[in-house]
């Protein structure tokens, strides 16, 4: 088989894996749920508002609306100066009320949030860009990132154990194609559904927010590859399950016990690091910690690479410390996420070998 041959099949049996997908459920819980965030994203609303500045770094207090007894409060709180600063502070207080507020970065909240269409108001914490980072934060850490890439994993276990039915039209009748490239053309099929539905409900959800906030923040748009990323790990592994089983119910199973033994293999990993009495015994413990967190895929550290990504730690707190982590050399971004496409290249290349040497 030549190239042009070889690619066209190619694209052919990954069009086919999206036509399956789209005329299965899956296509169409997914649009349900895709339509559902962007009416919610459509239903925000700021009024009132009065924009914090944001040059340089973040605010250090927030206050709500501004009365002369809290600009008192504010400038007693927050300067430790000298007896005499804080009388300038006063007196120019009582002449520019904005005066404290701007000389000890004290920063003032008006407005509130309206939500489902104006029928829920509630007062504004900060302002419309924090309103709208949260609301991002929600949709990719929660809906897409943690229920989202769980359920396309569950819905698209079925996929290839059909497909490697002995019976099955496209085994048997593609001869002069490569076994493998069976196994990567459903596999890219199945990445290019995902792809598809997580730049639709990204997209959307992105656009619904900025045309009613006002803020046309692109950080949110990082999501898309790094779902798909996330979701190609693990799918690989349901792969695996498929060419040895030939049945979708170990695919379910076994690719959501997979995905919680690689995060709790992960997370433990990184406490062990955190913990002085345990990280400080070292020796046999040590090592199989380091050798199971560097061998297999590591969904909490994707996690955190979108949590870095969308600057969550504004509106969140961390569970462990990520930046002692850091420090200590435990965590690396950049070689997490190659050591985890490393484990499922590995993983496709022994499935395809598997598949190549079945009889049919």
């Amino acid at each position: 088989m030549n190239l042009p041959s070889f690619l066209y099949a190619l694209r052919w049996l990954m069009w086919d894996t999206v036509r399956l997908a789209m005329a299965s459920g899956l296509f169409w819980v997914m649009l349900v749920v895709t339509t559902l965030c962007t009416v919610f994203c459509l239903s925000l609303g700021v009024k009132g508002d009065v924009p914090i500045k944001r040059d340089g770094p973040q605010p250090t207090h927030f206050l709500p609306d501004p009365t002369r007894q809290q600009f008192v409060q504010a400038s007693m709180m927050v300067t430790l100066d000298t007896w005499a600063a804080a009388t300038v502070g006063y007196h120019a207080m009582k002449t520019d009320p904005t005066y404290i507020a701007n000389r000890y970065d004290v920063e003032t909240i008006r407005g509130k949030v309206t939500i489902a269409f104006n029928s829920i108001e509630i007062a504004l914490t900060r302002d419309r860009t924090s309103i709208s980072e949260y609301v991002q934060l929600l949709m990719a850490g929660w809906v897409a990132d943690a229920a989202g890439i769980l359920l396309a994993l569950i819905w698209t276990a079925g996929f290839l154990p059909s497909f490697l039915e002995p019976n099955a039209a496209s085994v048997l009748i593609a001869k002069p194609m490569p076994r493998w490239a069976l196994l990567l053309g459903k596999y890219l099929g199945v990445l290019a559904f995902v792809l598809f539905q997580a730049t639709l409900f990204v997209g959307l959800t992105w656009f619904a927010l900025a045309l009613k906030l006002g803020v046309w923040d692109m950080r949110y748009l990082a999501c898309i590859p790094l779902l798909v990323l996330h979701f190609a790990i693990f799918f690989g592994f349901s792969v695996f399950i498929a060419v040895c089983t030939r049945s979708t119910v170990a695919c379910v199973i076994g690719s959501i016990l997979f995905w919680l033994i690689c995060w709790g293999m992960n997370f433990g990993r990184h406490a062990y690091l955190l913990t002085p009495e345990l990280h400080a015994t070292g020796g046999v413990l040590g090592f199989f910690v380091e050798a199971g967190y560097w061998i297999m895929p590591k969904p909490a550290d994707m996690g955190m690479v979108l949590f870095d990504a969308m600057s969550a730690g504004d509106y969140f707190g961390r569970v462990l410390d990520v930046n002692r982590l850091e420090k200590m050399g435990g965590f690396h971004p950049e070689l997490s996420i190659i050591t985890s496409l490393v484990f499922t290249a590995v993983l496709l290349a022994i499935s395809a070998r598997e598949f190549r040497k079945t009889d049919y």
